[in-house]
């Protein structure tokens, strides 16, 4: 675990919050809990339900920006996204307009490199999906009742994404931003279509040991209202990249 600074309680007492010291990226603390990962009700890879242990860990409030992870292509540490351009703009990463949109077009080891940059690690998959449905096992981030206006996709987008802040609504339990859309996210697991069924890990999973595939986790500006589910699982190449594609960090308790 990684040293960090005092955290200091949000309105919420429940829910505590820090800045990290390199990319001054906001984290929310995401208690140790036992929760259901899965659904009954979803795709095969979604199934079936079963319990996780959790330890306790702090998560990205927001999606890595374009700004964030130009500290560190300039420190050295991370080298330059795929594309530039997003899918309605020719400049995108490095333009000051977008600074605080969500990086994208990035393969998974790039944006490995920049969770270990800034301290911590992508998120695991169970990680991720306890901080997007909470202990109340939300369909959408927000409840279980999906709401066009509370997310970025591609029913509202023009399939572009909007600043990390611009989508209120699209907010998890834990005060965690864009779980349900904007850029789907890459998630430190690889992907196995049936993992649920075979997994001998029930604490602190960190999924299959082998293959060519890494699991991606939300929806997208351009993926539809089933992707936005907190249970949906995707997965790519390690060297695959998205215009809807980016990420953020965890950092272990």
């Amino acid at each position: 675990p990684t040293a960090s600074p005092t955290a200091e309680p949000t309105e919420d007492p429940h829910n505590m919050i820090r800045s990290r010291e390199q990319d001054n990226g906001k984290m929310v603390f995401i208690p140790g809990a036992v929760f259901q990962m899965g659904s009954a009700k979803g795709a095969a890879d979604e199934r079936p339900l079963h319990d996780v242990i959790l330890s306790g860990y702090w998560i990205d409030q927001y999606e890595v920006t374009n700004e964030q992870y130009a500290l560190c292509v300039a420190d050295g540490a991370c080298s330059v996204p795929h594309e530039i351009k997003s899918l309605r703009r020719s400049s995108y990463y490095g333009n000051p307009l977008y600074n605080y949109y969500p990086l994208i077009a990035a393969d998974y080891d790039q944006t490995a490199a920049y969770c270990a940059w800034a301290g911590g690690r992508l998120p695991t998959e169970a990680e991720w999906e306890f901080a997007a449905k909470g202990t109340e096992a939300n369909i959408y981030p927000w409840g279980n009742e999906f709401v066009s206006a509370n997310l970025n996709w591609s029913g509202n987008s023009n399939y572009d994404t909007l600043a990390i802040d611009a989508n209120p609504e699209d907010v998890s339990p834990f005060n965690v931003y864009d779980l349900g859309g904007n850029v789907a996210e890459w998630v430190q697991d690889r992907y196995q279509e049936n993992w649920y069924s075979v997994t001998n890990q029930p604490a602190d999973p960190t999924g299959p040991e082998s293959g060519n595939y890494y699991v991606i986790r939300g929806g997208s500006a351009q993926t539809g209202e089933n992707n936005a589910r907190t249970t949906d699982r995707f997965f790519g190449l390690r060297t695959s990249y998205g215009l809807d594609r980016g990420f953020r960090c965890v950092v272990e308790e």
